[in-house]
């Protein structure tokens, strides 16, 4: 019995030293310090703050719901504290506030200013697409602006955005939840366009875009890639035309609706603006396949070019 029992103090006695072994390793690194990421952002809407602990053998930890969250301007965005929200920002309105995170029991402090401002647009995409009857895709509403700070032209998505809108002029054609639009499944044997906006509220300023959604009978099958020419020179500039071809239906044009890109981008270009979809710019010599892509369905097309 004495044996048995002192089996066990040993055992006992073994299991602590170990426990105690593994403490002193993992207390043997020290943090030493707090990084607030991204650093002075501009930003429309609200978005996600994170703070991450380095400690003394290089090792790097989320810390972003152990640190103790602040706005210098409420007025302008608070930031959440609580489990699920920590580090996320609500905006309320333009201008500027430090965004601050404290580690409780060393005291570390880092902050990043984020800067607010008022978009000039908001673009929806996928831009004018074609879906057929019956699907669901997830659409996105992005805000364009311009950086206070460098006069950048800046994009955001807008999706967290708990003041975004979203609507469908005729739900008859289409419906839309928080951008997950729905073409409806009618007996149809004709395309139907209906329009698919999205509003945010910044500063009391009401901004929304829109696109048109070509709901089609039938799955498209095809796409035809089309230009004037197979040869460019350098410098010079050509429109290319999207064409896409369904079972029962008349072909559909999707020049502004399709993804334009090239093989080769040290050969031919694409800027893909609403303004100049399909344009292609020749920047260097060589061969090139010009590709269109429907987003939604992800068909392809393609068109050999050759640049002199």
């Amino acid at each position: 019995m004495k044996s048995f029992k002192a089996g066990i103090v040993m055992v006992v006695a073994l299991v602590m030293a170990a426990l105690g072994f593994m403490s002193c390793s993992s207390n043997s690194a020290k943090l030493v310090s707090i990084t607030v990421t991204p650093t002075d952002p501009v930003y429309v809407s609200g978005a996600q703050f994170t703070a991450t602990g380095t400690f003394s053998d290089g090792l790097i930890l989320n810390y972003t719901s152990e640190v103790i969250w602040s706005s210098s301007n409420p007025a302008v965005a608070t930031v959440g504290m609580t489990a699920g929200t920590a580090g996320y920002v609500t905006v309320l309105s333009a201008g500027t506030t430090t965004i601050t995170a404290i580690e409780p029991y060393n005291n570390f402090t880092s902050s990043s200013l984020l800067t607010i401002v008022t978009p000039s647009t908001i673009t929806i995409t996928p831009e004018n697409p074609f879906m057929v009857k019956g699907r669901s895709y997830q659409f996105n509403a992005i805000a364009t602006f311009v950086s206070p700070y460098t006069g950048a032209t800046v994009t955001q998505s807008l999706l967290s955005s708990p003041s975004l809108t979203w609507n469908s002029l005729d739900a008859s054609f289409a419906t839309v939840f928080k951008g997950l639009v729905t073409s409806v499944a009618t007996t149809a044997v004709t395309t139907n366009s209906v329009n698919i906006t999205a509003s945010d509220l910044f500063s009391g300023v009401s901004v929304t875009g829109t696109t048109t959604l070509t709901v089609t009978p039938s799955i498209m099958t095809t796409i035809l890639v089309t230009a004037p020419v197979s040869n460019m020179v350098v410098g010079a500039s050509q429109q290319y035309t999207a064409t896409g071809h369904y079972a029962d239906i008349p072909d559909q044009d999707l020049t502004l609706s399709v993804n334009w890109t090239s093989s080769s981008t040290g050969t031919v270009l694409f800027s893909n603006p609403t303004s100049s979809k399909g344009l292609a710019t020749a920047v260097g010599v060589g061969p090139a396949f010009i590709i269109a892509t429907d987003p939604i369905s992800s068909v392809t097309g393609s068109a050999p070019v050759n640049v002199n």
